[in-house]
């Protein structure tokens, strides 16, 4: 016996209500729930209920999976299609504004390069990590690579006297590219950064600095 029809009955900024249909009367529901539906993801038991609804109380702002089981005589039955849960609660969140952050660093083996993936940009995720934007990298003002899944690259054939510059490229369109860069002169992985130091003095508390 399986459980049909499953909906969300009510959907509030901090919980919602689950509903569904049972073709017979059930010793109890079984209700399993997890924060994304993948192949290897593991179903969480949230809730035995013996009404056909159930309420979570979780955050709206992210979708959530719910399965539903009966449970007749004892024995747990086939679980219900997984029903995916619109969002409700939307924050707005204040970002910075920030550039593509293009970093080009001399290792043993070449330049690595690496850059910033803009929120706009992320379209999803995958088992190793955001999914977003493609991108063209130039070299010298040549095209270099196309680099997809990924914000970094490794240049084996680079140089110090390189220049690098990336751009973005979405639904097949390729946007302006950032600024380019060269590797850090510091020929390592750490970028030199000159210390402004203040003219010495007397703090309020008669503390000579």
């Amino acid at each position: 016996m399986k459980v049909t029809n499953l909906r969300v009955e009510k959907l509030e900024d901090e919980y919602l209500i689950i509903a569904w249909e049972s073709p017979k009367k059930a010793d109890c529901y079984r209700v399993y729930w997890a924060d994304k539906d993948t192949l290897t993801m593991k179903y969480k038991m949230v809730g035995e209920t013996k009404e056909c609804r159930f309420l979570l109380k979780k955050a709206t702002h992210v979708p959530h999976y719910f399965k539903v089981a009966a449970v007749c005589h004892g024995v747990e039955q086939e679980a219900s299609p997984v029903l995916k849960t619109p969002i409700k609660k939307v924050f707005h969140e204040q970002l910075e504004k920030l550039n593509r952050g293009l970093v080009a660093i001399k290792i043993t083996n070449g330049i690595f390069l690496s850059w910033r993936l803009f929120l706009q940009e992320v379209h999803g995720y995958s088992p190793t990590g955001m999914t977003g934007s493609d991108f063209i990298l130039y070299k010298n003002g040549r095209k270099l690579a196309a680099v997809s899944e990924s914000t970094n690259y490794v240049d084996p054939d680079g140089t110090m006297d390189d220049e690098y510059c990336v751009a973005p490229v979405n639904d097949g369109v390729e946007a302006a590219a950032c600024e380019p860069v060269k590797a850090w002169q510091s020929g390592g992985n750490y970028l030199d950064i000159p210390l402004q130091i203040p003219a010495g003095g007397i703090t309020p508390s008669g503390e000579a600095y």
